[in-house]
């Protein structure tokens, strides 16, 4: 798969739950998708794709393939009798090549690990219950299928980490699987409409980058509080509101947002599509506001 986001094109893999295109993968491959197409087996036809929804705390999404039928479905295993020592097979695609997926092999080596990774956008999340593996992951194997000696799929690839440090920048010697059947009780909510951690449908969309920090491009700035604000998406909702690089985004909808962390927890609340008033602090420290 290949999602087109607001920093360019991120490349993943999902996997077939249903003869008629609905997909498994992470939420971070979906997360501030405008654009979402893909492959079967990485040839052939390229389909269009639409968000179900996605759980971002436990980041696992749901898309819908369009135009497709009697698509060929993932045989699921039992993820709570996997145990360490158990050979694994990882499917994905590798460094965003496309084309029949890569294989690597691996052995289970640690049950119910907790992780931190870093997403796209640079937020940081705690995923638990992980299956640790010894295997070669690469980026773009993010939402592929981890495989028994049976074949049968236990784990979804979600992060990779060389010394302890789990990201997905570079190939990784050791990797993290959400276990199938957490991933599928969540797909299952999904597909029922709703749940705690659930969002159904895209993400509501701003069109901003922003950073945890101070961007290097803005040492004039002097806003004291709210997420900074890396760029502005040509074209998107906040480029038409005044707002600017270097300025800080305090609050929207509502709600108050003193990092990157409480701006993008607010998206989430939002349905796709009603407006929102959003205040922002420019870099001279004035505070203004808008509606997007």
């Amino acid at each position: 798969a290949e999602t087109a986001t607001k920093n360019g094109a991120v490349a993943g893999t999902g996997m077939i739950l249903t003869s008629g295109g609905l997909v498994l993968t992470n939420n971070h491959v979906i997360d501030g998708t405008i654009n979402i197409t893909a492959q079967i087996d990485g040839t052939g036809p390229i389909y269009k794709a639409v968000v179900i929804g996605y759980d971002a705390s436990d980041d696992v999404g749901l898309i819908q393939l369009q135009g497709v039928s009697n698509l060929p479905t993932i045989p699921i295993g039992d993820s709570s009798k996997v145990a360490v020592g158990d050979a694994i097979t990882v499917l994905g695609n590798a460094l965003g090549k496309g084309g029949t997926p890569a294989q690597v092999t691996g052995a289970v080596t640690q049950l119910d690990q907790q992780v931190t990774a870093s997403d796209e956008s640079g937020d940081n999340e705690t995923l638990t219950g992980m299956i640790q593996v010894s295997a070669a992951i690469q980026p773009g194997d993010s939402g592929g299928p981890e495989v028994n000696s049976a074949g049968q799929v236990i784990g979804m690839t979600t992060a990779g980490s060389q010394s302890g440090n789990p990201g997905q920048e570079t190939g990784a010697t050791t990797g993290f699987a959400i276990p199938i059947n957490k991933a599928m009780s969540i797909i299952s909510l999904i597909r029922a409409g709703g749940g705690p951690k659930v969002h159904i449908g895209n993400a509501a969309l701003l069109g901003v980058q922003v950073s945890q920090t101070q961007p290097n491009t803005c040492t004039t700035s002097v806003a004291s509080s709210g997420a900074w604000v890396d760029t502005v998406v040509s074209g998107s909702p906040a480029s038409g509101s005044g707002i600017q690089a270097c300025s800080r985004i305090t609050g929207i909808g509502g709600h108050d947002v003193a990092t990157s962390v409480d701006l993008h927890t607010a998206m989430d609340s939002f349905p796709t599509g009603p407006t929102v008033v959003f205040n922002r602090v420019d870099s001279t420290g004035a505070a203004h506001s808008a509606t997007t």
